[in-house]
């Protein structure tokens, strides 16, 4: 007999954008919910946007660099894209920072105790076995 899979549905809605300040929303799901900083949208290139809205499958990975994340698979015309702990867009390189708070670090739009955010997603996807994550945007999303 086999065991039906525990299943993860996240979503981020993207909700302010500035191609000089970046992008910020709502990463909400498994009993969670936090704010998202990413980089504006440039066309999805690599190092320099954000991913383009979908649904993409995840799974828990430790990274090198940072640590427990989680990694956005099968993303077009990228790889290793992760949500992981940082604050600012100008920490990433196509990824995804979450933290509880929205405020300001050295006069810089950020998410805030992205450490704190970051320890309690892992800790709450780790009893399932798949996880997704939707990514919406507003209509008036560039």
């Amino acid at each position: 007999m086999s065991s039906v899979p525990r299943v993860a549905h996240l979503a981020l809605d993207r909700l302010i954008s500035s191609q000089n300040v970046g992008t910020y929303g709502r990463l909400q799901g498994a009993g969670l919910s936090f704010w998202t900083a990413e980089l504006p949208w440039r066309g999805n290139q690599r190092n320099v946007s954000c991913i383009p809205a979908g649904t993409y499958r995840c799974k828990l990975h430790k990274s090198p660099k940072h640590g427990w994340s989680l990694w956005i698979l099968e993303v077009q015309n990228r790889s290793e894209i992760l949500v992981h702990k940082a604050n600012r867009p100008r920490e990433l390189l196509g990824c995804v920072a979450i933290g509880y708070g929205l405020g300001y670090i050295g006069g810089e739009l950020a998410v805030t105790s992205s450490g704190r955010a970051m320890a309690a997603l892992v800790g709450a996807l780790r009893p399932y076995d798949e996880i997704y994550l939707a990514v919406s945007l507003p209509p008036w999303f560039p």
